[in-house]
């Protein structure tokens, strides 16, 4: 498999309701929409500049840390080099102990989503253009000292040096500022103390038929078109996001 094939299966397979951003540094908005391919999101456009439909959005503070490093795949050695004062040369191998494996770690700072999901309905109903496969960004998450490592055979090992002498504990708190020592049989390696966006969230407007007593109990809550001519079903536009 190449490097983004094991990446964005598995951001799926570690984290159900996210899908990889492919390379992680890529720049995202909410309210993009594209497609979902492989696990991936593949964005086509984007709801306000290419739509012109405008949503309320929120952004907050988060501290979550995310983590992809089974110990039956990955084995870390930490060592601190000089006094406690001055640890420049601290380091951290990450030796993989199988092909295809991933090691990632990040920390969210920043959240954004769309407020109303339900509001984008009907403006998305009125566009010819709109395609039912379509999804669209409704979360962003907003990470930095991440450190990324795809192998790609067994052996594989990457040596990272901490370049932050402030920092007197490596082991726990690996990334604080690294830089790539060494590296052999990976497929790709990546280490920023900058913002990115490795994964989001995704919603998708959904469209099917209920009958009468189905549309009286759920009228409330869903954007309901009747179909001319049809007295017995109803058509009711979901727009929700994907688990």
């Amino acid at each position: 498999m190449s490097a983004k094939e094991i990446y964005c299966n598995s951001i799926r397979s570690e984290f159900e309701s996210y899908y990889a951003n492919w390379t992680p540094n890529t720049k995202l908005e909410l309210g993009d929409f594209g497609y979902i391919v492989n696990n991936c999101f593949m964005k086509m456009g984007n709801l306000k500049s290419n739509l012109g439909i405008y949503f309320e959005s929120s952004s907050f503070s988060d501290s979550s840390q995310f983590q992809i490093a089974r110990k039956s795949d990955i084995e870390l050695a930490f060592k601190a080099s000089g006094d406690v004062e001055s640890i420049a040369n601290a380091s951290v191998t990450v030796k993989f102990n199988r092909k295809d494996a991933v090691f990632l770690k990040c920390h969210c700072v920043r959240t954004e989503s769309i407020d109303s999901l339900i509001s984008l309905i009907e403006p998305l109903k009125s566009k010819k253009e709109w395609e039912m496969e379509y999804v669209i960004i409704s979360d962003l998450f907003h990470t930095n000292n991440n450190t990324i490592l795809i192998s790609n055979n067994k052996g594989a090992e990457v040596v990272l040096e901490c370049d932050n002498p402030a920092i007197a504990n490596l082991n726990g708190n690996m990334n604080v500022g690294l830089k790539i020592l060494k590296q052999s049989g990976t497929d790709f390696v990546y280490t920023s103390i900058d913002s990115i966006i490795p994964f989001v969230r995704v919603a998708k407007l959904y469209k099917r038929f209920l009958s009468d007593e189905r549309r009286v109990k759920y009228g409330a809550d869903y954007s309901i078109d009747r179909i001319v001519g049809d007295e017995e079903n109803s058509v009711i536009f979901d727009l929700k996001r994907i688990d």
